[in-house]
């Protein structure tokens, strides 16, 4: 497959500390998550204050991070992570 070494996953940094003490809150993000792929899972990160979400094809993730990075205007940033390795792209 030709998507073989594109990311699947998505890291979001900077998320507010109050959506990790808040299951409303991380239901609502989880959602918007959702509309790119019903196969999607999820690794709240509290300590680092960010959110992992994964994929289980890269499209679904490519398409996350090109809506992000088109309209996030927060301190929000987001860096792809490529299966099979521990760097980022």
């Amino acid at each position: 497959d030709s998507f073989d070494d594109l990311p699947t996953s998505i890291i979001v940094t900077n998320i507010h500390s109050e959506v990790f003490h808040s299951d409303e809150l991380k239901a609502e993000m989880e959602k918007l998550f959702r509309e790119f792929s019903e196969k999607v899972t999820f690794q709240w990160l509290k300590s680092f204050r960010r959110l992992r979400v994964n994929y289980d094809n890269a499209i679904s993730a490519g398409n996350l991070e090109i809506i992000i990075k088109s309209y996030d205007k927060s301190n929000a940033s987001i860096f792809s992570q490529c299966p099979n390795t521990t760097s980022s792209v």
